[in-house]
Formats: C-alpha cells, sequence, structure tokens
C-alpha cells in the first residue's frame, strides 16, 4: 500500500494504524504528486490511499493518472473534502473508495478490506445516484472550474 498525503502526521499515524492492524502492510509514502506517480511507476502498489489536496497536481487528476500507470492499483481516497463535486469526481476518476478524515480509523479500514476484497465503498457521503442531479451538476461545475487552476 502506498500513503499519499502532505501531512506528515496523517502519513506516520496511517502507517501505524495500519501495521498495528496486522492486515496491510505499507510499502511507499509520499508528499506529492511527482513523489505518488514516480512510485506507483516502480512498485505498482495494489492500494494508494490518496488524499484530494495533494501539492504538484489535483487528488483527482492523480487519481486518474495513478490508473493509468496501473490498472491494478486501486485509490482509496482519505480526505475532509466532504462535498458532493469532489465524491462525483473520485468516482468518475476511478476510485474504489472514499473516505473522510473525520471518520472513526475503523471506517477507512472498513474501506481497505472493501477495497482489497475487489468493491467499491463510499462512506459518509450521499451517492451520486441518489443526490440531487441538479446539486450534483453544480458541484462539478464548481469542481472543475476550481481543478482547473490546480495544474
Amino acid at each position: 500500500m502506498l500513503i499519499v498525503d502532505d501531512h506528515s502526521a496523517i502519513r506516520e499515524g496511517l502507517k501505524s494504524a495500519l501495521r498495528d492492524s496486522g492486515e496491510f502492510k505499507v510499502i511507499g509514502e509520499a508528499a506529492d504528486a511527482a513523489q505518488a506517480l514516480g512510485l506507483v511507476e516502480k512498485i505498482r502498489p495494489a492500494i494508494v490511499v490518496l488524499d484530494v489536496s495533494i501539492p504538484g497536481l489535483s487528488g483527482i487528476k492523480l487519481a486518474e493518472q495513478i490508473r493509468g500507470i496501473s490498472h491494478v492499483t486501486r485509490v482509496v481516497v482519505y480526505t475532509m473534502h466532504a462535498e458532493l463535486g469532489f465524491q462525483a469526481a473520485m468516482m468518475r476518476a476511478g476510485a474504489a473508495a472514499y473516505v473522510l478524515k473525520g471518520e472513526p480509523l475503523s471506517t477507512l479500514l472498513d474501506a481497505l478490506r472493501m477495497t482489497r476484497d475487489g468493491r467499491t465503498s463510499f462512506f459518509g457521503l450521499s451517492t451520486p445516484t441518489v443526490a440531487n442531479e441538479a446539486e450534483l451538476e453544480g458541484s462539478l461545475r464548481k469542481l472543475s472550474q476550481r481543478d482547473s487552476t490546480w495544474d
């Protein structure tokens, strides 16, 4: 598993929690998009835990590029961004799971288990299939405008 987050405290905390779980092995970590892409190319992790806000590239575009480099790598988003637009964009980018950082750690572990088992999970959020269509489209427009400035 590769952890991609620009906050070292998050990376260290996740590594410790995953090690303590006895179920997952962290084989790399990255603080920005360039490091993440280099590691995905080199080690082809089964799972990448990815924040939406990453220096160098939006997390959405990074998720797309990760999936382009390694189709076997699954992306689990671990973020503070609860906005529907982010969730929908990450689904479109191929993310397998979306977990908010405010959720208990057990929620992230459940998402990782589901991802490892080939399932998809978006915890604590409305799915686009039940969301108000106008709200979803408005969120995606705002996200597209904001995302285009992150390059």
